[in-house]
């Protein structure tokens, strides 16, 4: 029984996620193609853009920090790819470089939007409301995020800027503190 739950759980964060990247269709974001859902087995295939250079994390692994330059260059991309979701009302909540993938063209793609939240408006104000769910991946994590203080697309330009840090130095900051979640967690709070 326990099996089933946590396959629809599964199932249903797929369909969210598929639903966010539907909506996308940005040169720096990789292209949802097609679902294929099987509901009788409770699977679902995805086929997404192929990005054959692998990731960012991948290339520092293999050649280590990048320089400002190249950093410039790949965070212009970033850049250019957070305002469109973010003007979507859409946080992606786990920008690391592992979901960073390079095209053969040195072109980036913003991938794994399964952490993603499409934000609902305040129909009074007209603003976007806030998220208080604790998503994405420690050593990238906003403080807003890990206090449950509720947050928006602000959490995405502190990740943005941990990642900055990890373009240049090859590593992720606070990785030199602990490579446990929860120390790591302890210390944004």
């Amino acid at each position: 029984m326990e099996v089933n739950k946590t396959a629809s759980r599964e199932l249903k964060a797929l369909k969210y996620e598929v639903s966010i990247m539907r909506e996308l269709n940005h040169p720096n974001i990789v292209k949802y193609i097609y679902t294929d859902a099987d509901p009788n087995k409770k699977r679902m295939d995805i086929l997404l853009e192929y990005v054959p250079g692998g990731s960012l994390s991948g290339l520092l692994k293999r050649f280590g920090g990048f320089n400002e330059k190249i950093t410039k260059i790949y965070l212009r991309q970033i850049l250019d790819a957070l305002t469109y979701i973010h003007s979507k009302g859409i946080i992606h909540r786990d920008l690391k470089c592992a979901n960073i993938l390079i095209n053969n063209d040195a072109s980036i793609r913003i991938s794994d939007f399964g952490a993603s939240k499409k934000l609902t408006k305040n129909k009074n104000t007209g603003n976007f409301e806030q998220c208080k769910s604790l998503k994405g991946s420690p050593y990238w994590l906003a403080p807003e995020i890990a206090l449950r203080e509720g947050h928006g697309t602000e959490a995405d330009i502190w990740s943005l800027g941990c990642l900055t840090i990890e373009m240049l130095t090859g590593r992720p900051p606070w990785s030199d503190r602990s490579r446990k979640a929860s120390k790591v967690l302890s210390l944004l709070k």
